[in-house]
């Protein structure tokens, strides 16, 4: 995506410039360690920083960054398509949001704290992104601005 590096895993969901902006994003936000440097570490050593309680959330926020970042790199290379780090934040933000809502009530009343952060997050981006009816309408096409 940045094109300062041979694609590696590593340099594409870490390394890379707009990748560790996603990532900031997240560790100021959820209070996280620093940003893992490897997929290795990801789910070795900085995994294991988190409190016990809070690695279930974790895992889903990581898996979110991960898969919104692999989406902005196919967007680009397939499509020829920039995908502003607003909007990867933005789309990780709905995705952690979407899973969250699909959880079951009794594990959910224990995710509440955590989901409220997660709307919260979506403060910077103003109020017409807190339309509940946007979610399933926003799709890879899309740019922050267009929605």
């Amino acid at each position: 995506m940045c094109n300062s590096e041979i694609e590696s895993i590593d340099h594409l969901f870490f390394l890379c410039p707009v990748a560790n902006q996603v990532w900031c994003h997240f560790i100021g936000l959820f209070q996280f360690p620093d940003a893992p440097r490897s997929m290795s570490h990801l789910w070795g050593q900085w995994r294991l920083t988190w409190p016990k309680d809070k690695r279930v959330f974790g895992d889903l926020v990581s898996k979110s960054i991960v898969w919104n970042v692999w989406l902005a790199r196919n967007d680009c290379l397939f499509k020829d398509i920039f995908t502003t780090v607003n909007c990867i934040i933005m789309k990780t933000v709905r995705l952690i949001h979407f899973w969250l809502s699909s959880i079951a009530d009794s594990p959910r009343e224990r995710c509440e704290e955590d989901i409220s952060m997660v709307r919260r997050s979506l403060d910077f981006l103003g109020p017409r992104v807190l339309d509940a009816d946007l979610a399933p309408h926003i799709g890879d096409d899309h740019t922050l601005e267009e929605i």
